[in-house]
């Protein structure tokens, strides 16, 4: 089990969120994406952010929606 405030890296939450960090820099460049920290120069981000974010941005289709 994880502690929903551990720190994640960018290489650590692009792992969890299946992206390259590069896109994650580009979110954090133009204010989108997954909610960051900055602690002494360095790009951190909470565990639990980052679930919360993948949680958010994932599409589920609904076979019984179909038409």
């Amino acid at each position: 089990m994880h502690d929903s405030n551990e720190k994640l890296t960018p290489a650590q939450a692009a792992l969890i969120l299946n992206k390259k960090e590069s896109t994650l820099a580009r979110e954090r460049s133009r204010g989108t994406g997954c909610a960051y920290l900055k602690q002494n120069g360095k790009v951190l981000y909470l565990r639990s952010d980052v679930k919360a974010y993948a949680a958010k941005s994932t599409t589920r289709h609904d076979p019984s929606e179909a038409k």
